[in-house]
């Protein structure tokens, strides 16, 4: 597909079905259909001498969804299962010059997406609630450059490649404690941490520029403070990457060097919240 002119306009009726059934109080079945749509944009040209595109276009899906969701034992395990097969026509994603010198938003072909994903959300006891929660996700490349493609530009994805930047495994764990503390207020103590997996800044075929892939990491962020029974009135404390986790998010190779963009390190504040309703 040739790039978009710089000023043209993109739109596109969305739509989405759904069927459910419920079987008894404690298991529900149900299917969706959903589409969606992201429209182009401006890419910086802003060197004379790579063939950087002045913009790139819109690219859309299809989602095929199943899944269960339900409760166990009593109300103290209430869990959510679904697997889905998306459809991605036209993906924007980044790309770089010939040499692999100067990166780019661009359009890939179609992508398909395979994966099931799950929700379990715990209370042992009272006032702690437990939520574990992840993903698995094949996203490849269906149809990608064609030979002659890919000999003019080998940055370009090819049938087969992963998708960049989407990881095949994420987990997440989150511990939220919340009690009566004191008259009309309850203090709260969370914790959780997310995991997400290894995944490659550009496509696999884009390896030879010497772009390394992004490691796994986890986060572990904290949370504690009081808020009114009525929900009114909230103060907390909250740290994110407790653990001063170092993560790189994306991968740039300029002039023969590997330009690494880094994720936000230890991070902590306070937050204060109030309803007028």
């Amino acid at each position: 597909m040739s790039p978009p002119d710089i000023g043209a306009k993109f739109n596109k009726i969305t739509w989405k079905e759904n069927i459910s059934y419920k079987f008894n109080d404690g298991l529900l079945a149900y299917e969706t259909i959903s589409t969606g749509f992201r429209g182009g944009g401006l890419n910086a040209v802003n060197n004379p001498f790579e063939p950087i595109p002045a913009a790139f276009g819109p690219d859309q899906l299809t989602n095929f969804e199943v899944g269960f969701k339900g409760r166990l034992l009593q109300g103290l395990l209430d869990y959510q299962v679904d697997a889905y097969f998306i459809r991605w026509d036209n993906i924007q994603v980044q790309e770089t010059t010939p040499d692999g010198a100067f990166p780019f938003q661009g359009n890939a072909g179609t992508a398909h997406v395979k994966g099931f994903e799950y929700e379990l959300t715990s209370r042992p006891i009272q006032y702690l609630t437990v939520n574990f929660s992840g993903s698995y996700q094949d996203a490849t490349l269906a149809h990608g450059a064609s030979e002659n493609q890919y000999m003019n530009n080998p940055t370009l994805g090819r049938t087969g490649d992963s998708i960049p930047n989407v990881p095949k495994f994420q987990l997440d764990v989150g511990v939220n404690y919340t009690r009566p503390i004191y008259g009309d207020w309850d203090g709260m103590l969370a914790v959780d941490a997310n995991y997400r997996g290894r995944v490659n800044a550009y496509f696999a075929s884009n390896l030879e520029f010497n772009l390394p892939p992004l490691s796994s990491y986890t986060l572990v962020n904290l949370q504690a403070g009081v808020k009114s029974q009525d929900d009114r009135l909230r103060v907390y404390l909250w740290g994110k990457n407790v653990t001063n986790r170092f993560y790189v998010n994306n991968v740039v190779e300029l002039e023969d060097d590997v330009i690494r963009y880094t994720g936000r390190p230890i991070t902590y504040g306070i937050s204060v919240g109030y309803s007028f309703q």
